[in-house]
């Protein structure tokens, strides 16, 4: 039996409509705990516009991936050729 489930880049109306299955068929899917996308300070409008309510409204948890933008907000492109 699957107790705990997780998706990964969906939209808010995609985690909606997955809780909303799982709370009218609860023996048939599992409840969504937790999302992961990408979030960064350089991509945030994709959680930030919409997905952070409804992850706070139904109690989902965040895992976001690449925070540092793959290497963008490391500083090592401010480096000088070697």
């Amino acid at each position: 039996k699957i107790r705990h489930v997780g998706v990964s880049n969906e939209t808010p109306y995609g985690v909606c409509s997955m809780i909303n299955l799982a709370k009218q068929n609860p023996e048939l899917y599992a409840r969504i705990v937790s999302i992961q996308n990408s979030y960064s300070l350089v991509c945030r409008k994709d959680y930030e516009a919409g997905l952070a309510e409804v992850c706070f409204m139904e109690k989902v948890g965040l895992l976001p991936y690449s925070p540092l933008a793959g290497g963008g907000l490391t500083g090592e492109d401010d480096k000088p050729d070697e």
